[in-house]
């Protein structure tokens, strides 16, 4: 959730069903709320965006499921957080609640669409607090795609969890590597694809195949010897994507005035790739200078 402000503002967007403009200013308040006993709860994210003269605060919550207290604690995180930006006027406090939804990332038939926090008041009045979910698994990569929820296309690997964990069989396995691969087939050309027309910038979209490759390494390819080969693949793909931006990088650093004016943006490219993990030896195969230069290079 840390992308850049137009990765996430595309992505709140396709969220909440919202179209504000791309560069808006995207800032995470702190989500750390301390009680009067000196307990404390984090809510999992909370995104403020300034746009069209105005802010706009958000509240994300990611689960794999329902423990039937979700809709009670989005509130209160909720409620905690407006607290803090209470206006009061002529006796009149004023708290704005930020718009929240749940993303269920391992969603059952139980799961619910929406949930309702209903407050009744001694006059008898109702007012209802509504919050929506995202069912991850039930939209299909083109669909988060299509709807700029790009971020959350590495957690559709989740699909054949159920499936390869309950695999009783090296047979069994080997199938599904054929379906792991195949969906990782769809997934990354999406990725890329968000990155030509403009949802991601180049960090972006490396972030996020990187985000890929850590996920698949986790579920499968580190507990199951029949998924290596998928391993290699994503490491493959992952790689590429790292040289062509590298290499985008490196010609938008050559394509520059002045030789010191290529150099300082050179040096400032290895630094953040630097940043980034990335070896020592990819920086240098990329930008043709001595490994032993970009080592001298410190972050």
């Amino acid at each position: 959730m840390h992308l850049s402000s137009r990765a996430i503002i595309s992505f709140i967007n396709g969220l909440f069903g919202l179209n504000l403009p791309l560069d808006g200013e995207v800032f995470y308040p702190n989500t750390e709320q301390i009680f009067d006993n000196l307990s404390k709860q984090y809510a999992d994210i909370i995104i403020s965006i300034r746009a069209n003269g105005r802010e706009y605060s958000f509240l994300l919550e990611a689960q794999s499921d329902n423990d039937g207290n979700m809709l009670i604690r989005v509130f209160s995180y909720g409620y905690q957080f407006a607290l803090g930006n209470k206006v009061t006027v002529e006796n009149i406090t004023t708290i704005e609640l930020p718009a929240a939804i749940v993303i269920y990332l391992n969603p059952n038939g139980n799961t619910p669409k929406r949930e309702i926090l209903r407050f009744k008041f001694p006059d008898g009045k109702t007012v209802d607090y509504v919050v929506n979910s995202l069912l991850l698994l039930n939209y299909s990569p083109e669909e988060l795609a299509a709807r700029n929820m790009e971020l959350l296309l590495p957690f559709q690997l989740l699909k054949l969890r159920k499936q390869i964990d309950g695999a009783r069989s090296h047979e069994q396995r080997v199938e599904l590597v054929e379906k792991l691969k195949e969906l990782i087939g769809e997934l990354f050309p999406l990725i890329e694809s968000s990155e030509t027309v403009g949802k991601l910038t180049p960090e972006d979209v490396s972030t996020i195949s990187a985000i890929l490759e850590k996920l698949n390494t986790y579920l499968y390819t580190a507990k199951y010897q029949e998924f290596k080969e998928v391993n290699q693949m994503v490491t493959e793909i992952v790689r590429d994507i790292q040289y062509n931006r590298m290499d985008r990088v490196k010609d938008e650093a050559m394509n520059k005035g002045r030789l010191e004016e290529r150099r300082d943006l050179t040096r400032s490219a290895i630094i953040g790739f630097k940043q980034e993990k990335t070896p020592d030896e990819v920086i240098a195969r990329v930008f043709n200078i001595p490994v032993e230069q970009v080592r001298e290079i410190h972050a």
